[in-house]
């Protein structure tokens, strides 16, 4: 029994804080490797009792044309498979997500075209879209879509490998860009293309000279709008710059920052957005007024680490923030109250230093519907894994 972290394994990485408040637990059999994905995404069933999760049998590897995920839930410490994809990666899978109710989706490749497939889990059927999709907003009834061939080029661990992009060598194409897709009907349009991002926005980062991607991209919480990261392909003396844009639905869209390093981020209602920048020359935590473009500062030290993943509370009270390794190969994660500026260690979790790069395993710590637990992926004990973490004592 590893006292520290309330987990009956061998070789246990884990390391909370010393007074232990709040207790770990595997959601996920020791019988594969197991994650979830990206930290904005929502893991759990509106009852918090499954857990949405890919299982695939390599660790060490990017996934390569053919590989397939098994796709299920875990409830009560079982892994219940309901589907297959060749569409995902390690850092998003394949958009997994719960869909409202008891649906679920994620993008598929099948008859050599990506898509997205809606799956009633009580009923069995499986709706397929037009088009893969990068977000929805279950509100607005949209998804948008990106072009996955395109991020796999510019970042292997963002895209899919299953398809050659017919655009790789157009550094800004017309009829690539950012695509809307009706979750209900399944018609998708264009409403942003590369040529006009580049035409519109010639500094913005670097678009007269170099290829160009939407790399993540993100509705509001009521979808009335979205945020986009734009950058550039790094080629001789150009590096990788990024822009942080703002668009409605209409797409009018608008650039919130100059080129520089723009990260991660997570929306804290409708109007403004938290992201990681060094937005005019103070690298840490900025949040965003999208209307207007102004934005402010969160001066809170442990959360302003560089490679910092956020993500809001239900209630909006609390940030978790989970960092890339230290010097010593541990990812922590932290628990900030953002009315009183406070933040506290909750974990420290070894991550393994051959794991990395684009196959690396971040935290990709992840809010349960109620706030009451939080999960995460790891890599600590040499498979990777989903664990919990039990808030209902939250104290801070």
């Amino acid at each position: 029994m590893c006292i520290r972290c309330h987990i009956t394994e061998e070789g246990c990485h884990i390391e909370l804080t010393k007074d232990a408040k709040y207790p770990l637990r595997p959601l996920s059999p020791d019988d594969g490797h197991y994650f979830f994905g990206y930290y904005d995404l929502q893991p759990y069933s509106a009852d918090g009792l499954r857990h949405l999760c890919h299982r695939v049998d390599l660790i060490d590897r990017l996934p390569l044309p053919g590989d397939t995920a098994e796709l299920g839930f875990l409830e009560s410490g079982k892994f219940h498979a309901v589907a297959q994809t060749k569409a995902w990666n390690f850092q998003q899978g394949a958009m997994l997500q719960c869909a409202g109710g008891s649906s679920i989706l994620y993008n598929i490749f099948e008859n050599g075209a990506f898509s997205c497939a809606i799956h009633d889990l009580a009923t069995g059927r499986i709706r397929t879209l037009s088009l893969p999709l990068a977000t929805v907003n279950l509100k607005s009834g949209l998804g948008l879509s990106i072009n996955f061939s395109r991020v796999y080029d510019f970042r292997p661990g963002y895209g899919y490998a299953c398809l050659p992009d017919p655009f790789a060598g157009v550094n800004a194409p017309a009829e690539d860009g950012v695509f809307f897709v009706d979750l209900n009907t399944g018609a998708a349009r264009q409403i942003i293309s590369y040529r006009d991002l580049a035409e519109s926005f010639p500094q913005a980062p670097y678009t007269t000279r170099c290829k160009i991607i939407v790399n993540h991209i993100t509705f509001n919480p009521s979808g009335d709008r979205f945020i986009f990261l734009l950058r550039n392909f790094p080629t001789g003396d150009i590096p990788w710059i990024t822009s942080l844009f703002a668009s409605d639905l209409d797409g009018n869209v608008k650039k919130l920052t100059n080129f520089c390093f723009n990260s991660h981020y997570n929306w804290k209602n409708d109007e403004e957005l938290l992201i990681e920048s060094d937005h005019l020359g103070k690298t840490g935590l900025h949040l965003f007024d999208v209307e207007s473009g102004e934005a402010k500062f969160m001066d809170a030290p442990e959360m302003n680490s560089h490679g910092i993943h956020i993500l809001y509370s239900p209630d909006r009270r609390y940030l978790l923030g989970d960092r890339y390794p230290d010097g010593d190969n541990y990812r922590a994660l932290y628990l900030h109250d953002v009315g009183g500026n406070k933040s506290t260690l909750l974990a420290k979790v070894y991550s393994p230093p051959d794991i990395s790069g684009d196959i690396r395993c971040d935290l990709h710590a992840r809010w349960g519907p109620d706030g009451k637990f939080v999960s995460f992926d790891t890599t600590h004990n040499g498979r990777r894994g989903i664990y919990e973490m039990d808030l209902r004592g939250l104290e801070i």
